[in-house]
């Protein structure tokens, strides 16, 4: 068992993992212009398999971002040299490992939701007041809430879509509106990482003019 965990957190596993991340993006690519752009995203980007001919699975985009969460542990348990000069090394991985999870699991509580707000056909695009939505395939509105557009809060990410006329006398502001909490791990990945490969190169260029 110990075996198997040291290769799965080999040089070797990560050049495969690359690759299957390149050929899966390609294929996604591919499925979004022959599928259109939802089915496709759907099946190679959000989903952890995609089944050839109905038999074979193979890992999607999901499916890899857990395979490359697990190697990046065992990269850093059993693969990465120990030191104080390489903290910066452990923390590009961990960088990764945020992204990677914070993204399967964002993926997982993520919501879009169809808003849409009454107004007069005269009246300037409303960026206060309440705000009617309901999820995006509920087409009925069964489940619908209401939503301050003036407090939504950093989880909610609110864009105008434009007016849609009911009536001479009134009009409806349409409105998309993305719940996601994790809306914050991609800026929190990019300072991680920078400040990593900052501390990681300070480190290897004291350590070589030591030998020096």
């Amino acid at each position: 068992m110990l075996q198997v965990a040291r290769f799965c957190g080999s040089l070797k596993v990560t050049v495969f993992l690359l690759v299957a991340f390149l050929l899966v993006v390609f294929w996604g690519v591919l499925g979004q212009v022959s599928m259109g752009m939802d089915v496709g995203t759907e099946r190679f980007f959000g989903s952890f398999f995609v089944w050839i001919l109905d038999v074979i699975p193979v890992p999607a985009m999901k499916g890899l971002s857990v395979l490359a969460s697990i190697h990046l542990v065992l990269s850093m348990i059993f693969r990465m040299p120990r030191g104080r000069r390489y903290v910066g090394l452990y923390g590009i991985h961990v960088a990764l490992l945020l992204l990677l999870v914070g993204s399967l699991v964002g993926s997982g509580v993520q919501m879009r939701y169809n808003g849409y707000k009454n107004v007069t056909p005269e009246s300037a695009p409303e960026t206060s007041g309440m705000l009617t939505m309901f999820p995006a395939g509920d087409s009925l509105g069964t489940y619908a809430r209401q939503l301050p557009l003036d407090d939504a809060g950093w989880a909610y990410h609110v864009e105008y879509r434009g007016r849609f006329p009911m009536s001479p006398e009134a009009s409806i502001d349409l409105f998309t509106v993305t719940y996601d909490p994790f809306r914050f791990v991609p800026y929190l990945f990019a300072l991680l990482l920078l400040v990593s490969i900052a501390y990681f190169y300070v480190g290897v260029m004291i350590g070589n003019h030591k030998k020096i």
